[in-house]
């Protein structure tokens, strides 16, 4: 290239001041970003816009009324109270993270809000297109059309509420992502530092935590130093005593948290046991809840443990996080329909692999159904005002009835070998 040619017979001292090596190396390096934009496909040239479209939305959201439609108000209570020493929680309701949590979204705490709220939204989705992408390149195979776009379609129709309320889930879901490739990978220096900020970022991510932590031994000691190395780093700062202080404290609010999720007085919850109050008009009871929930996590560790055996390193990580996902969406006391966003790309794969390696429309149509059926919740979910959150649960229930068949079928009629 004649930039290139130029940039070679550059003097050393190069332009302004400049040595002829930096200018050469930044040459490279728009030639580089500028080939890989020319060997996109029009398709994922229209996924580049659409994402730069989104974080332009979160920005101007963010501009326009930073204190509507947000949940980052939780957060930057939080921060205002780690840097004040003051307790970070206020019972059932509020400030549901972990200290460390407080500690890292401090950063954000003395910008002007509008400012805190764009740069939060947008961190969140650069975590989160990461992740999407480096899972995409993962489970693609030689030959196949790009995964993104239609991972991208997904994510965007089950998590725009997510996008707009800057809630943690997009973060989580990245964070998700990026574990699952790591652990594949045989990364696990990655894959425990993704999983101790992912419990971090929600302390939901302990589902995924637990379940691919005893399934990947390399992680039994990776993952307590870890815990160990985020409960020192706050004390640096605020010392130990209240640091200590606040997760006994943490550990408070996560009871009765939970006892509120399971009471069912709050008619938005989005886990299985709350379909009943809102459409049956009873509700389950407790004992009845945390022993059932108890039982299918065991189930899940089992059907983990089977996938893990069973199928490749790729395929098995996709079922591990979709398994800690649908069992999280299910059981959680606490699960919100916003929630729902952590299971987009569970169900954009099938969108994606029924289209690029299937080539059957029936079956990507099939697939498309569980899309569609989690947009349209806020449009059923009117047929019973009042009680606007049991469509996601059952939707969630019909699409992990489809992951274990897909699981189980192609266990038994694929090799080890060819399965992916």
């Amino acid at each position: 290239m004649a930039w290139a040619r130029a940039a070679n017979n550059l003097t050393p001292l190069g332009v302004n001041g400049y040595k002829g090596t930096n200018i050469h190396t930044i040459i490279a390096f728009h030639l580089t970003l500028f080939h890989r934009w020319q060997s996109l496909s029009k398709v994922e040239k229209v996924t580049v816009g659409i994402w730069l479209l989104v974080a332009m939305l979160m920005v101007i959201k963010s501009i326009a009324n930073p204190s509507g439609s947000t949940v980052s108000d939780e957060y930057l209570l939080g921060a205002t109270r780690w840097l004040a020493r003051d307790d970070l929680y206020s019972g059932p309701v509020g400030f549901l993270y972990l200290p460390q949590f407080a500690f890292l979204y401090s950063v954000y705490s003395p910008l002007p809000l509008w400012a805190s709220e764009a740069l939060w939204r947008i961190t969140q989705l650069l975590v989160m297109l990461y992740g999407l992408v480096a899972f995409a390149r993962l489970m693609k195979r030689p030959g196949e059309n790009s995964f993104v776009p239609l991972l991208t379609v997904a994510v965007i129709c089950i998590s725009t509420a997510s996008f707009r309320n800057g809630q943690a889930n997009i973060m989580m879901l990245g964070l998700l992502l990026l574990s699952t490739v790591a652990l594949v990978h045989k990364q696990w220096n990655r894959g425990a530092l993704f999983m101790t900020l992912g419990l971090i970022v929600k302390p939901t991510f302990i589902v995924y935590y637990l379940l691919a932590g005893v399934l990947n031994r390399p992680l039994y000691w990776r993952l307590p130093v870890g815990l160990l190395v985020a409960l020192l780093i706050p004390m640096l700062f605020q010392g130990s005593t209240y640091v200590l202080e606040q997760h006994q404290n943490f550990i408070v609010m996560l009871e009765e948290a939970v006892c509120y999720g399971e009471s069912g007085e709050k008619l938005t919850w989005a886990h299985f046991f709350a379909i009943f109050p809102q459409v049956a008009g009873f509700s389950v009871a407790p004992v009845v809840q945390q022993l059932t929930r108890l039982v299918m996590a065991l189930l899940t560790l089992v059907v983990a443990w089977y996938t893990s055996r069973k199928y490749p390193r790729d395929m098995a990580g996709y079922y591990i996080y979709a398994l800690a996902t649908c069992y999280l969406m299910l059981f959680n006391p606490r699960n919100e329909t916003n929630d729902y966003a952590l299971l987009s790309v569970a169900i954009g794969y099938w969108v994606a692999v029924s289209k690029h390696r299937f080539h059957d429309f029936k079956y990507h149509l099939f697939c498309w159904f569980f899309v569609v059926g989690f947009v349209a919740s806020k449009y059923i979910v009117k047929l019973t005002p009042g009680m606007w959150a049991w469509w996601k649960p059952v939707m969630a229930v019909f699409f992990t009835i489809f992951l274990l068949q897909r699981l189980f079928s192609q266990a038994k009629n694929r090799s080890v070998n060819h399965t992916r």
